[in-house]
């Protein structure tokens, strides 16, 4: 069962603004994300607190945010960024 991955216009904006590099290693944590979501061995993901379907991914310096929409098997990334400035609304 694999999952379809759906980029928030605020996302695909943030994506394209990274470096090549890192921008690159987010791609390759994207393409994971859409065979397990959950608990990817090679992937650092943990449920936000407070939420019923966020979750965070740890790619080096940057977080990306994604949400889980489980009856579509759909996982929409919602938010990426420096790990500093990702946390801030």
């Amino acid at each position: 069962m694999s999952y379809r991955i759906r980029l928030h216009k605020r996302a695909t904006k943030a994506l394209r603004n990274l470096p090549k590099r890192v921008r690159g290693a987010v791609k390759q944590r994207i393409d994971l994300l859409a065979e397990d979501p959950y608990r990817h061995p090679r992937l650092d993901v943990k449920k936000m607190q407070g939420f019923d379907a966020i979750y965070r991914l740890r790619i080096g310096q940057y977080r990306l945010f994604y949400e889980i929409i489980e009856d579509e098997l759909v996982v929409l990334i919602i938010k990426v960024g420096a790990r500093g400035d990702v946390y801030k609304t």
